[in-house]
């Protein structure tokens, strides 16, 4: 799995255009870190669930789902954290963005570190923002197979039970 590195700097967050919860637009400054050229694939998580007991994806055995080039899905937050088809298409497919990560912004929505609280934005703190310290859904990212490109805008943020499994719901690794 190969890494980007994403240099320090500030961006605006947020929209006005959105849900009530994307708003207010605030400045946000970011240490570097690196996050994964691709999202995690069936062929890494297949690695995993080899090495550990950990159960197998919502429809890991749904042939839509089974290449091993493309997104692992139906895997809950809490599964994440463990370590133009009918379906996701295969991470490489496409022009990577101007940092060099393909699909960042499609294929699949990516589960997000963060809790969710309707009023963080009006409050989160201006240097590396981890989101509130606890809750009861989790933040995901990025659009999907699924969905139009209108609910794929950057500053769009879903919210949803960590336990929650869809076919169109993976990850990708940040450190």
């Amino acid at each position: 799995m190969g890494f980007i590195a994403i240099p320090s700097g500030t961006f605006l967050m947020g929209s006005h255009e959105g849900q009530e919860d994307e708003a207010p637009i605030h400045r946000v400054q970011l240490d570097a870190f690196e996050i994964a050229v691709f999202p995690v694939t069936r062929r890494d998580y297949a690695a995993f669930l080899s090495a550990t007991s950990h159960p197998a994806p919502r429809d890991w055995q749904v042939p839509e789902f089974s290449g091993d080039d493309l997104p692992v899905v139906g895997v809950s937050w809490t599964d994440a954290t463990a370590g133009p088809l009918p379906g996701p298409w295969p991470v490489s497919r496409g022009a990577p963005n101007h940092f060099g990560i393909h699909g960042i912004a499609a294929n699949i929505h990516e589960w997000c570190a963060d809790w969710h609280a309707h009023e963080y934005y009006a409050q989160s703190p201006t240097v590396n923002p981890l989101g509130p310290p606890a809750g009861s859904r989790k933040v995901s990212r990025g659009g999907s197979w699924r969905h139009s490109v209108t609910i794929s805008r950057t500053a769009a943020r879903s919210k949803l039970d960590p336990s929650f499994r869809y076919t169109d719901y993976g990850f990708r690794v940040a450190r």
